[in-house]
Order: C-alpha cells, then structure tokens, then sequence
C-alpha cells in the first residue's frame, strides 16, 4: 500500500455566523479528491422542465434553480453515503410566491419542510448529508440578501 501523507486540519470549519469556511471547503475537496469522491464544486443551474427538477447530485452537488413556475417539485438521484454536504440555492423570481415541493427521499426535522421565502428575488439556501437513501436537511439559510 503506498504511502498517504495526512492531510492537516488546522482552521475553522464555520465561521462565526455557522457558514462553512472557504478552508473548509477547500480540505473536504482535497480529501474527496484523494478518495476518489465528489468534490464540493461550483454552483450549476438544475434546469426545470414542467414544474419539475431532477437533480443528479453524482454530477452537480451544488446547484441553483431559478424558481419561476407557480410549483417546482424537486427530486435527486446518485446520492452518495457520506458524500459531499449537497447545496441548493433556490431563488425567487420578479414575481415571487413561487413554492418547492421536495420528492420523499428529502427528510426534514419532524417531518416537516421548512418554508421557504417567497418574496420577489429572495434567496434561500439548504444543505443536505446524505445516507446512500435519503437527503437528510442540515443546514439552511432563508432570505439572503
């Protein structure tokens, strides 16, 4: 086995208002790159096609919608168990009032979605763990500005 030099950890890994640090983000890629994982990647747009999002969290961990139908449902594929943290952005159009509704392998404290901004131009942004099965909310931040 050849030998793996360690990689060292010696920063935060969130700020003082809890968002993960780029040095974070940064060691979680180098560490992914080296097991061959997913690494954090830049922001992709997830295209929308009749009020519906499928997500391939394989190719895009992170990803944008720009939210114009009255309903978007949003569904993924290829998680992966222990991955990356997934991020989605979601963002309001000029109009505003548009809702997200989550396919089931979403899962949420009690149960329950959080509810989402529904200004004009507002910005929420959520992140998922994922177990192989289910896309488990960790953090999120509502109304960005």
């Amino acid at each position: 086995m050849a030998d793996i030099t360690p990689l060292s950890q010696t920063f935060p890994l969130v700020d003082k208002d809890g968002f993960y640090t780029v040095a974070f983000k940064t060691f979680l890629d180098n560490l992914l790159q080296r097991v061959g994982g997913l690494t954090g990647g830049t922001y992709q747009p997830l295209a929308v096609s009749g009020g519906a999002a499928l997500w391939n969290l394989g190719i895009y961990p992170v990803v944008y919608i720009k939210l114009t139908a009255a309903t978007t449902t949003i569904t993924s594929v290829n998680q992966v168990a222990g991955g990356p943290i997934y991020r989605i952005t979601l963002i309001q159009d000029a109009t505003g009032g548009r809702l997200v509704t989550w396919g089931s392998e979403f899962k949420w404290p009690s149960g329950v979605a959080p509810v989402l901004s529904t200004g004009a131009n507002a910005v929420d942004e959520i992140s998922f763990d994922s177990d192989g099965t289910n896309m488990k909310f960790f953090t999120g931040v509502k109304d960005i500005r």
